[in-house]
């Protein structure tokens, strides 16, 4: 038996059947997901409309505007359960967290009075430790007019359109030579009390 021989013309024409088959079978998958989404989405009722045949495509796609509607509005109101609850949440938060600081500031209070009263800078304990800690003195402009019209460059920062205080500056000259530029002012903070509990303790 002798073998056929295929011809270009041959070849092309069986990939062209096989892309039609391919592309055939794409689009019944497609149309089964399709009209599966559409099952989930419309009562029985409406998709017994769907499949008549005077019913035309600007029908369909009306009823289907009419559902985008409908689903909208669904989600709108799911928005605003869910903005309520959280508010209501939030709201019970903030409450919560207002009286249990309270409760840390009260006991705190105790703690600090307790110090000062001694004279203890710090106190060592099983849970933890407390103390007060130093803070950095608070530097303000109080004077703007004397501040720029003294100040020049070394105490100035270059801003978009305009010169602000560089406090940084200002405040490592004023620790490197104990010189306050004019319209400065020094404010002595008090010593910070602070706790630190020890990670070991359960709780």
């Amino acid at each position: 038996m002798k073998g056929q021989t295929l011809t270009n013309d041959d070849t092309n024409t069986s990939v062209l059947e096989l892309n039609q088959t391919t592309h055939s079978s794409e689009d019944e998958d497609t149309k089964e997901v399709l009209e599966k989404y559409l099952d989930e989405l419309f009562s029985e009722e409406e998709q017994a409309d769907f499949k008549k045949e005077e019913v035309t495509p600007e029908i369909r796609f009306t009823r289907f505007l009419w559902k985008i509607k409908f689903i909208e509005q669904e989600l709108n109101k799911h928005q605003r359960v869910m903005e309520e609850t959280i508010s209501e949440v939030s709201g019970w938060f903030d409450k919560k967290k207002t009286q249990l600081e309270g409760q840390i500031r009260f006991l705190c209070d105790q703690m600090q009075n307790y110090l000062s009263i001694q004279d203890l800078k710090s106190l060592s304990l099983p849970s933890g430790k407390i103390g007060f800690r130093n803070q950095q003195n608070k530097i303000e402009i109080v004077d703007y007019d004397l501040f720029y019209n003294k100040a020049g460059n070394a105490f100035l920062r270059h801003v978009p359109e305009s010169y602000e205080p560089d406090m940084k500056k200002i405040k490592e000259h004023i620790k490197t030579t104990s010189e306050i530029p004019e319209g400065v002012d020094i404010t002595p903070q008090e010593p910070k009390f602070y706790y630190k509990l020890n990670q070991n303790n359960g709780g």
